[in-house]
């Protein structure tokens, strides 16, 4: 007995990813490593994965971790790891061969069982490149991306599962947004270099949060180069 399949290609694929955020002016350094799988079905593109964050500065010998405490520099719970899953979907928005060829949607859900962390993110962004726009099929490898994102968070133990015997949990919510504009450059087929800059903002710290974390309101714009390949 055999149940035939579809003959499509779903692009099935597993990856594994490290990035390191060392900020120079401050002890707040994090370290996530992720795995996760991605597959295209019906013009859609999932993917699932787990990330598994540490917080190398935050640790037992310098906070006195486990306890109840915040960060004195970052005024945030002090944790120095946590575990978050997530699930995601996106899309064109546009059939190909018209001007927002490049214009893509994308719905994140993420959930971190050491804090009780559910986030939903919504994304939409456009790529400029020699294949939509007719001034840049002059250089065919440079494209020029932007990208805005907005979302929420919610925590039922934003000072996560370390906490000393006693220690209640601190609940927390807010909502974020921000964006990013790029500009990137193909060096091979799977190379690419680029520098860009970010804006990000979020209300975090308000009434409805425990009152440990007033404050943490920030917003901030920053400019960065990057360097992506895989193999």
């Amino acid at each position: 007995f055999a149940v035939p399949l579809p003959r499509a290609s779903y692009g099935l694929g597993v990856f594994g990813k490290v990035l390191s955020m060392n900020p120079v002016t401050q002890s707040a350094n994090q370290i996530d490593t992720s795995l996760g799988a991605k597959f295209e079905y019906s013009g859609f593109k999932f993917e699932l994965g787990w990330i598994y964050h540490t917080f190398p500065n935050q640790n037992a010998q310098h906070y006195g971790l486990p306890g109840g405490e915040t960060n004195p520099v970052t005024n945030r719970a002090i944790y120095n790891r946590s575990n978050e899953v997530y699930f995601s979907v996106g899309t064109q928005l546009t059939s190909s061969g018209t001007f927002l060829d490049g214009l893509r949607a994308e719905g994140y859900i993420y959930y971190d069982w050491n804090l009780q962390q559910t986030t939903v993110e919504g994304d939409i962004g456009y790529t400029f490149n020699a294949r939509t726009v007719k001034f840049l099929s002059a250089v065919p490898r440079l494209a020029i991306t932007v990208q805005g994102f907005l979302g929420h968070s919610s925590a039922a133990a934003a000072n996560g599962d370390q906490r000393a015997d006693g220690v209640d949990k601190w609940k927390n919510a807010y909502a974020y947004a921000g964006g990013y504009a790029d500009i990137s450059y193909r060096i091979g087929d799977y190379t690419t270099l680029g520098t860009g800059i970010r804006y990000a903002w979020n209300n975090d710290g308000g009434s409805q949060d425990d009152p440990r974390l007033t404050g943490n309101t920030a917003r901030n714009c920053w400019w960065g180069v990057w360097l992506k390949f895989s193999y």
